[in-house]
């Protein structure tokens, strides 16, 4: 009892001691404590960020045993990672595998079409995504279904099963099961039996979907050839134990057995990509989302680790400065009796006070700017806590294991000092002051140089495609979705309905011109398919993919698009309605250039009034090209330019959407206000859905300027932390010489040479950092380049500005700190001497 009370009292004078000594030393303490603070913050939040981003598709079940078949392929004459989506007779194919317990296959609608249908006297359209599926959907996924038996939900024609979300709009609650809905289709009403009722899918799963209906209801043309590509994903479940490299091998097989009777799949192969690995290791073509990257994952990993490395440098390298002043101090306690293991104490209790002031600022840090945070990532910071807890906890391993370690060196560095020789003034920190300082010195230097220099390379890359000549314009214009595109009306009651709501806009003197289109600019092109025009008919299989939109005449003008040759298509009014293949422009197609390069015509002129074979709806007819026009960035100016095929709607099937070019002048809110109104009279009980073009389409650059503002507020903290290191480099610099320092202005050293003397170890460690970080800039900063079809050329400045920048913070901090060291009395150093 008497011991524990005495070790009590020992940790109670520690404490109070490591109060006193923090006191003592505000302008330390606050560069330490403000360091760690910053640094652990940062951790914090680069490990939610990481966390999330590996937790992808953790909430299905037997994730560990789901692979999507994808497809190698060959597209315009080379091989490529083709799709994502492979052919629908993969999914016969899986069934045949003994290894394979269950197999899936399903379509995507695209999550901004909408999906119309009413119930209890009242229209819905919503979007969010909607999936066409087999039965074995939910036998693939059980996780998403939480109303409703997994082998039944779809097996029955006219099932569907909807998500909570929209079983609470539409019906209040979520017992749903038995429900109709009746949509409203081209092909009539479809009245629909809610069969079960799934998860609101969160945001770390590679696919979405709020609707999820049977397959052969919707498309079952789509299964009649088994080999139509780029339309299909085909998902496996296989069983434990299983090889996946051996499912691999027989499915190519198959497929090279099936091609001696199927010409246009030969050469093609697939191969199975793990259902964790989808969304960071994946980046082919026909993805279901856009996926994220490892590359730019680990990257911010690695900034976090390197921040909290950085602060625990900054804490060695001021805490050393600081206990230079108590050499003297330690002397005098080991003459009086004091052991090494209770100096090691009292040293570490002081770090631990340091820390859990820290780590007190770092959580009101992190509760002040996680709203912050889940704005600018869109990753909702209590939702990552519960994921990944391996890398929690290998995290907090590394966190403590680092901490202790840092805590540690400075006690041993005084710990080790002569008792005799340091009470004597002997003690010199000279001789052993670079073997571990200026290494870390150089670390930070060149991690800030690093940091500085991508995220200049980041914001030239989004400032380059946002400054690229998209090829259209899309200031001045407002799109509304037109909720009855597919609704079970006659080519001539959709026409009236763009001609009423047309007449009443163009009465509006802010409204210029109108159109629809079956997409619009920022949005997907869902009419992508392979071999439906030739130049003839005994062509062989072409494997390029085309892109079909169907557009009304004011399409291409009032998008300012500009045509390289030919004409636009011409309006036609009708006062005796005339069907649309009746009419003038029904066999015809405009096409962009890259359409034009791919179907081997030399120049604009010479696709001229050439005649092609089209399959646009059943077969194969003869189309005159009207007009070529220049290629353009439809789905996203980071993508690359699809081959493209424009065919007149006339208004009156697949408008999709109305195009509304506002005059110059106009005020878009203002205007806004007019067209509700006038859509309330053209279309009522409707919902009006629109979009700011201009803002509609900046939405493609979202992902790069969310990774633009994460990685330029972590790399400002780094720099911060960098500058703080800066400043305790100069500290201890100072403090270490200042009896140098002192003797030399007493043998005539003038003020600038001492600052030339004091400085030059930065400038060595700035250079060593110069060229440890120009060679990984270039080589980083040239691979993610490299993955935009367009970009910015690297800059000398990209090497220049991060150089400058860590110069100014070297002369300023340290310059500040050295000159007033320097221009003291050398007097108040050496009168103990």
């Amino acid at each position: 009892m008497a011991k524990d009370f005495r070790t009590a009292g020992l940790l109670q004078n520690h404490f109070r001691l490591a109060v006193r000594h923090l006191m003592k030393s505000k302008g330390f303490s606050l560069i330490n404590i403000l360091g760690l603070a910053v640094a652990i913050t940062s951790f914090f939040f680069m490990m939610v960020y990481t966390s999330f981003e590996m937790s992808y598709d953790d909430l299905h079940a037997n994730k560990d045993r789901i692979y999507r078949i994808a497809l190698n392929g060959h597209e315009v004459g080379s091989n490529a990672n083709s799709a994502a989506k492979s052919y629908p007779g993969i999914y016969n194919f899986l069934h045949e595998l003994s290894d394979v317990e269950t197999a899936t296959r399903f379509m995507k609608i695209p999550a901004n079409t909408g999906f119309l249908f009413g119930h209890d006297n009242k229209m819905f359209n919503e979007s969010g995504g909607h999936i066409n599926a087999d039965s074995n959907f939910f036998k693939v996924f059980p996780s998403l279904l939480i109303k409703g038996n997994a082998a039944t939900v779809l097996k029955n024609p006219n099932s569907i099963v909807i998500s909570e979300s929209v079983a609470r709009k539409v019906f209040g609650n979520t017992d749903v099961l038995g429900q109709r809905l009746d949509r409203v289709e081209e092909n009539g009403e479809a009245p629909l039996i809610v069969t079960g009722v799934m998860i609101d899918i969160p945001k770390n799963a590679h696919f979405h979907a709020r609707f999820v209906s049977k397959l052969e209801d919707v498309w079952p043309e789509v299964l009649e050839d088994n080999w139509l590509p780029s339309l299909i994903f085909n998902y496996a479940m296989l069983k434990e134990h299983t090889d996946p490299s051996a499912v691999k091998s027989r499915l190519n097989q198959m497929l090279a057995q099936t091609s001696k009777e199927t010409p246009k799949i030969k050469g093609t192969s697939v191969f199975l990509q793990p259902l964790k690995d989808i969304h960071l290791q994946s980046d082919i073509k026909d993805e279901y989302e856009a996926n994220g990257s490892a590359t730019l994952v680990y990257l911010l990993l690695a900034i976090g680790v390197v921040i909290i490395i950085m602060g625990w440098i900054n804490y060695i390298n001021v805490e050393t400065a600081r206990f230079l002043r108590r050499a003297k101090e330690v002397g005098v306690r080991r003459i009086i009796g004091s052991s090494k293991i209770d100096l090691g104490l009292q040293f570490l209790v002081e770090f631990v006070c340091i820390n859990l002031l820290a780590l007190a600022i770092a959580g009101m840090l992190v509760f002040t700017f996680t709203p912050y945070f889940e704005n600018v990532s869109g990753i909702p910071v209590q939702q990552a806590y519960r994921n990944t807890p391996g890398l929690w906890l290998m995290a907090l391993l590394f966190f403590a294991g680092g901490s202790i370690t840092t805590g540690i060196y400075p006690g041993l560095y005084l710990i080790k000092l002569n008792a005799a020789h340091a009470l004597k003034g002997k003690f010199s920190p000279q001789k052993s002051r670079g073997f571990l300082r200026k290494p870390l010195l150089v670390v930070q230097f060149s991690v800030s140089i690093m940091l500085i220099a991508f995220l200049l390379v980041i914001n030239g890359q989004l400032g380059y495609m946002q400054r690229t000549n998209k090829g259209i314009e899309v200031e001045s214009a407002v799109a509304v979705r037109n909720p009855v595109a597919y609704a079970n009306q006659e080519v001539f009651e959709k026409y009236n309905n763009y001609k009423r709501l047309r007449d009443k806009l163009l009465q509006r003197a802010s409204v210029d011109m109108i159109s629809t289109s079956s997409a619009i600019p920022g949005t997907e092109i869902g009419f992508t398919y392979v071999d439906l025009i030739k130049r003839s008919l005994n062509d062989s299989y072409d494997p390029t993919r085309y892109k079909t939109m169907f557009v009304g005449e004011n399409f291409i003008p009032l998008y300012k698009i500009k045509i390289l040759a030919g004409r636009n298509f011409e309006a036609e009014e009708v006062n005796v309605w005339k069907e649309p293949w009746e009419r003038k422009d029904w066999l015809k197609i405009i096409l962009n250039e890259s359409a034009m390069n791919a179907l081997g015509f030399k120049s604009p002129e010479d696709a001229m009034n050439k005649t092609v074979k089209f399959q646009v709806f059943d077969d194969f007819e003869d189309h005159e090209i009207i007009g070529v026009m220049e290629d353009y960035h439809h789905e996203a100016v980071k993508n690359e330019i699809y081959p493209m095929i424009l065919k007149l709607n006339y208004n009156s099937y697949q408008q999709v959407y109305y195009s509304i070019r506002l005059n110059s002048g106009s005020k878009p809110q203002q205007v806004l206000g007019e067209i509700e109104q006038t859509w309330k009279e053209a279309f009522p009980g409707q919902p009006f859905e629109y979009f700011f073009m201009d803002e509609y389409y900046d939405q493609q650059f979202k992902s790069e300027r969310q990774f633009s503002q994460v990685f330029s507020a972590f790399s400002g903290i780094a720099v911060f932390i960098a500058c703080l290191g800066i400043l305790g480099m100069a500290l201890f610099e100072t403090t270490a010489r200042l009896k140098e320092i002192s003797i030399r202005k007493v043998l005539g050293a003038s003020v600038s040479h001492l600052l030339a003397l004091l400085l030059s170890d930065q400038a060595r460690c700035i250079i060593i950092s110069c060229l440890v970080a120009i060679p990984v800039v270039w080589y980083g900063a040239d691979r993610w380049l490299s993955s935009y079809p367009a970009h910015t050329p690297l800059s000398p400045w990209i090497f220049a500005i991060p150089l400058l920048t860590v110069v100014s913070a070297v002369a300023v901090l340290s310059g500040m700190q050295m000159v007033k060291v320097v221009t003291r009395n050398p007097v108040d150093h050496l009168k103990s001497e």
